[in-house]
């Protein structure tokens, strides 16, 4: 089935929702991308679907698309998810992939996760405890992983985070940034990339490169207009 659609799934004793894109260009004969969307506090699968903007070129004609909903506990509904290694939302993330692979004809090989502000700290999470499942993670404004010893990897890691960011601080997306570039082997040093805003990072690991791309006075803890592009890009780039 193509199109866009609200679903729901069965993960131990809890039924979870998700907001699912399936591009009308979907053939079942040839592999596509698995691309997760995390959304941020207050926000739903459905609504993040429009503010990361993946399902264009040159992403779209090689990837289906899923944007998971969380359950933030009732004394805190400003956590979106459950960033440990044993909570709720790793097996959730384990179960879309799953019903995803049974249902769509999916490259294994070609998993990817974004997200923006708590939806970037599950990004990382993800990327961390289930590195040997992702490909590549794109964070926008978040932080982690929090479980670094626990990580699998390497992840090709896309990052980027606004100096002004008045919600999460953007030390953050430093520590984050450092985190990759140690896990991929890099070295500290950077060339320009594209947009004129990212730094590459050389001597990464084949294939698991580190992407950072800081901004000010633009956009603070949302992502930069140029930011979606540059998702796509990388993502489609695998």
């Amino acid at each position: 089935m193509t199109g866009a659609f609200q679903a729901m799934i069965t993960v131990g004793a809890l039924q979870r929702g998700y907001y699912a894109a399936i591009p009308a260009t979907y053939d079942p004969a040839v592999p596509r991308a698995l691309v997760f969307g995390y959304h941020g506090s207050t926000y739903t699968g459905k609504m993040m679907r429009p503010y990361l903007d993946m399902e264009k070129a040159p992403l779209v004609d090689k990837a289906v698309f899923i944007y998971p909903d969380g359950l933030p506990p009732a004394s805190d509904p400003n956590k979106a998810w459950d960033l440990s290694a044993n909570g709720m939302d790793m097996p959730f993330f384990d179960a879309m992939v799953a019903k995803m692979s049974a249902d769509y004809c999916i490259d294994p090989k070609r998993i990817f996760v974004a997200g923006q502000s708590y939806g970037g700290l599950m990004t990382e999470a993800v990327g961390c405890l289930r590195g040997d499942v992702v490909r590549a993670i794109a964070a926008v404004a978040g932080s982690g992983p929090n479980n670094a010893s626990q990580c699998k990897g390497p992840v090709a890691a896309w990052i980027t985070h606004g100096m002004d960011d008045m919600n999460v601080a953007f030390t953050s997306g430093e520590k984050s940034r450092d985190f990759w570039v140690m896990k991929n082997g890099c070295t500290t040093t950077t060339a320009q990339g594209t947009p004129m805003q990212c730094q590459n990072y050389q001597g990464c690991m084949p294939g698991y490169p580190v992407i950072w791309c800081p901004h000010v006075n633009e956009t603070g803890h949302q992502e930069p207009p140029w930011g979606k592009v540059a998702v796509r890009e990388f993502f489609a780039s695998f």
